[in-house]
């Protein structure tokens, strides 16, 4: 089921409030998934973003 921009918001929140580490990043005029339009001049920063992400979550 996808969640809206909302929905995330809040469960970012929830989390936050028991002790879980978040990272909530937004980009404007995007979905879930967008990034996969390499031709969208965001999809770059979303690519690079996505990817420090998960360097920071792999590296302890």
């Amino acid at each position: 089921m996808a969640r809206s921009r909302d929905q995330n918001i809040q469960c970012a929140l929830r989390l936050l409030e028991v002790g879980v580490s978040v990272e909530q990043h937004q980009w404007p005029c995007t979905f879930h998934g967008s990034q996969t339009f390499l031709s969208a001049e965001i999809s770059p920063r979303q690519i690079a973003g996505l990817g420090a992400i998960l360097r920071r979550g792999s590296s302890g």
